[in-house]
């Protein structure tokens, strides 16, 4: 779901950035600090990278423990390999969400 998102959204950019006009429409602002910051690039474009890098961390580390504690998995007789191939194209999909929104075009950066 994430990934498709995040293609959707650079697909947009990279349409407008080709028509000449900015990656996104930041015509909306918000106080922050004392300094006016544009909505989407300033504030939810990071978080949203933010929230995928988290996801992303989340991912590997459950990955980690699924690794440590395998025997324990087969004992109660979890399907390892399964879980394993689920977590792997879980990494994979939020890795590539990840470089999408951090790949050209981004929206304006903003300096605080």
């Amino acid at each position: 779901f994430s990934m498709g998102i995040a293609l959707l959204e650079k697909m947009g950019m990279a349409a407008r950035a080709a028509e000449g006009r900015p990656p996104v429409d930041d015509s909306v602002m918000v106080e922050h600090s004392g300094h006016l910051v544009p909505l989407v690039s300033g504030v939810l474009w990071p978080m949203a990278q933010l929230s995928v890098l988290t996801l992303l961390i989340l991912t590997l580390f459950t990955l980690l423990i699924e690794e440590e504690d395998r025997d324990i998995l087969e004992a109660v007789d979890v399907d390892v390999e399964r879980l394993r191939r689920r977590r792997l194209n879980s990494v994979a999909l939020f890795t590539m969400c990840l470089m999408l929104m951090l790949s050209p075009p981004l929206p304006g950066m903003v300096e605080f």
